[in-house]
């Protein structure tokens, strides 16, 4: 497999964030994510049907995100290794096989995902402390570019910790943070 350069994935992250989406798939994409929600007059009779709750409007940055990702994909290979700090979970009493145990669940979803776009991923469950988990990646795979998915700000433990900004500081290399979905019952983490 080849593995694009430092300085190819350095252009595609450039590209990614400067390629515009024109504005006719950008009202296609709110149409599509509007469709999910069975309040809207354009929902197909399924929706209305069987739907309680329509697509976030974090959806439709994913939509746009990956199309975004596989047109990057199609100029060339890209290799991503997805580290899952083993973080307690919020409740109660907890075991640090109950930790790994989450941890690995999100991770076999984040590689199911990078797989149904096209990209090449590899991943590990690491160190509960995010910092250290980074670090010692690192240590064995030097990368490009970290990118940092938390909870939403005022529910991510990381957040409130600034651990982009720390990872910034630490490591010198380009830092990007994503936020993702909460979990129905998640509180923080």
């Amino acid at each position: 497999n080849q593995v694009a350069t430092g300085e190819q994935l350095a252009h595609m992250i450039e590209i990614a964030r400067a390629v515009p989406v024109a504005t006719h798939i950008k009202e296609y994409a709110v149409r599509l994510l509007l469709a999910t929600h069975p309040d809207n007059e354009d929902a197909p009779d399924k929706v209305r049907n069987f739907v309680r709750y329509g697509a976030s409007p974090r959806g439709l940055q994913a939509m746009i995100l990956t199309a975004k990702v596989r047109a990057l994909l199609a100029e060339g290979p890209s290799e991503f290794h997805i580290v899952v700090p083993a973080t307690p979970p919020h409740h109660g009493a907890w075991t640090e096989g109950e930790a790994r145990a989450i941890a690995t669940e999100r991770l076999d979803a984040a590689l199911r995902w990078f797989g149904s776009v096209g990209a090449t991923a590899t991943g590990e469950v690491a160190d509960e402390h995010p910092l250290y988990a980074i670090r010692d990646a690192l240590r064995e795979r030097p990368a490009d570019e970290i990118i940092i998915s938390t909870l939403p700000p005022g529910m991510s433990k990381w957040l409130r910790q600034d651990l982009p900004r720390k990872a910034r500081r630490e490591f010198g290399i380009t830092v990007t943070h994503v936020v993702g979905e909460a979990p129905s019952g998640t509180k923080s983490a």
